[in-house]
This record gives structure tokens, sequence and C-alpha cells, in this order.
């Protein structure tokens, strides 16, 4: 949990910066464990939408079926600094544009 971003260099080697990125991406999910999970739906998806306390709206994770339960798992990275890009309307609009391409 202690690596940072300041861990890679271009003067390490690419191994060691694999490393580094490997190691941030954990540290990441780790930090997202959910603390609140929410109903989404649409006209043709339906599902659940995660929330983290300690990255309350900066990340959004949706994990939506459609009718065949096909599984679809979204994340958005939402915004820079304190306030989100995304309002929760959005959000709910982005969900109700969803439509599966394919075999239902």
């Amino acid at each position: 949990m202690a690596t940072t971003t300041r861990d890679a260099a271009w003067w390490r080697t690419p191994r060691e910066n694999e490393r580094v990125l490997a190691l941030l991406s954990c540290k990441l999910f780790a930090a997202t464990e959910p603390s609140a999970i929410y109903n989404v739906s649409g006209p043709a998806m339906r599902g659940f939408q995660f929330e983290s306390r300690r990255l309350q709206r900066k990340i959004v994770r949706l994990s939506l079926f459609d009718s065949a339960d096909r599984q679809f798992d979204i994340q958005i990275f939402n915004g820079i600094g304190d306030k989100p890009t995304l309002t929760q309307t959005q959000i709910n609009a982005m969900v109700a544009s969803i439509r599966p391409v394919g075999k239902q």
C-alpha cells in the first residue's frame, strides 16, 4: 500500500515500472471496496451502482445486466479534485441509454 506514482520513473527498467503499475492498480481497487450499493435501471439494463466511502463520487462502479442476464461491468472515473464531473442524473441517463448489441 506504500507504492506511489513516484516509484515509477523513466530510468527504471520496464519490469520495475510494470510492477509499480500492478501495485497501484491493486491499491486503487482495494481502496474502492463498496460501502453502499444502489439499484439502477434503464429500459434495457438493470443492476447496481457501488459507492466507496474513501472515494465517494470519484469512481462510479456499475454492474449491469441485460434481459439475457449478460453482465456488463463499467467503471467511470468521475472528475479530478474535490468536485465530481457527473451528477447522479447524468449517470442514470447513461444507464438508460445503454443498449446491448448482439444475441439477446
